[in-house]
């Protein structure tokens, strides 16, 4: 497959999952959640953009937001941001309002890879210290060793 047709297959596949994704059906996955990410790689989209930062006990989570309060399927029970919860024991155990949890990077890398060799993340920090882009490298790195 030429250079061009590979970027005009892409075009209508990111047009498509747009369509599909952008919608306000309450039924699809929330953004930054595994089953967002799997069914847009489904859909035959190649690159998927994420927001990470890092937790109190340094995990490396796909979060937009400064908390949680916007996704959580209970809003009240969410009184710090987002870097002040430890993922284990706190946030891997917080539904949000589509059923799912909170991913770690690692998952979602995990499900890239099965996804196929085509499936890649943009990944965009949202932690606002050095500390966030070296646990990210290192999870990245790790990962593709």
């Amino acid at each position: 497959m030429s250079a061009r047709s590979m970027m005009e297959s892409w075009k209508v596949a990111l047009l498509s999952a747009t369509i599909a994704m952008g919608n306000d059906d309450v039924r699809r996955p929330l953004e930054n959640t595994l089953p967002a990410y799997e069914r847009a790689w489904t859909a035959g989209v190649p690159f998927c953009e994420c927001d990470v930062t890092l937790t109190s006990d340094s995990e490396i989570i796909l979060c937009h937001d400064d908390d949680l309060k916007r996704l959580a399927l209970e809003p009240s029970k969410i009184s710090k941001g987002i870097n002040q919860y430890a993922f284990n024991g706190e946030l891997e155990f917080l539904p949000l309002k589509d059923g799912s949890r909170v991913p770690k990077l690692v998952d979602v890398l995990d499900a890239a890879k099965r996804a196929g060799p085509g499936h890649k993340l943009v990944i965009e920090i949202k932690g606002k210290d050095a500390e966030c882009g070296r646990r990210v490298a290192e999870v990245v790195r790790t990962h593709h060793e």
